[in-house]
């Protein structure tokens, strides 16, 4: 049987939509080449290979800042999971505590200090230089969320935390968001 030219999909006149009820969970990667340091308390950066790293430190709680832009094609009925794929290179079996910290805002809202803060202790670490993910049970909660508006997220290891005892460098390679989409876009 020859093989057919795949020419894509023509769309002419026709709006393209979810069928009624429709869902599609959707990944919002925020890489650290994304995020912003501040002048003091920062992660270090590394390598660790060609993996770019921020690496958050066991003594001070250092963060990182990045500002996002909700997807219209959220679903407002659903609140967005926040994951840390992270990794540090000893023997040690500690824990971490992640913190987000986060403020969103829509045209005509003032800018305020971020109002909204949750964290997650880590499952015990594993063997050096393994990749873990750490899912936060809180999440970004839809009711302090707009399509469309700005948010501003500090992410933090909260390391004067009593559960937070890995003592050594937690090294971030990725803070992504699972979010639920139940639109293509916006009618225009």
């Amino acid at each position: 049987m020859p093989r057919e030219e795949h020419r894509g999909c023509e769309f002419t006149d026709i709006q393209c939509r979810l069928g009624a009820g429709s869902k599609v969970l959707r990944h919002w990667l925020i890489d650290p080449t994304r995020f912003r340091l501040p002048a003091a308390n920062f992660p270090g950066e590394a390598f660790e290979g060609i993996f770019y790293t921020l690496d958050f430190d066991r003594n001070v709680e250092e963060s990182a800042y990045c500002q996002e832009h909700i997807p219209f094609r959220w679903d407002t009925t659903t609140d967005i999971e926040v994951i840390v794929d992270w990794f540090h290179t000893g023997a040690d079996a500690g824990t971490v505590v992640w913190g987000i910290e986060y403020k969103s805002i829509t045209t005509g809202e003032t800018f305020a200090p971020p109002t909204v803060t949750i964290t997650q202790t880590t499952a015990v670490g594993t063997a050096a230089n393994v990749l873990l993910r750490t899912t936060f049970t809180s999440k970004i909660l839809a009711a302090n969320l707009a399509p469309e508006d700005v948010i501003a997220i500090r992410f933090y290891r909260k390391a004067a935390d009593a559960a937070d005892t890995l003592d050594e460098d937690a090294r971030v390679v990725n803070v992504h968001f699972h979010f639920t989409m139940d639109k293509f876009g916006k009618d225009i």
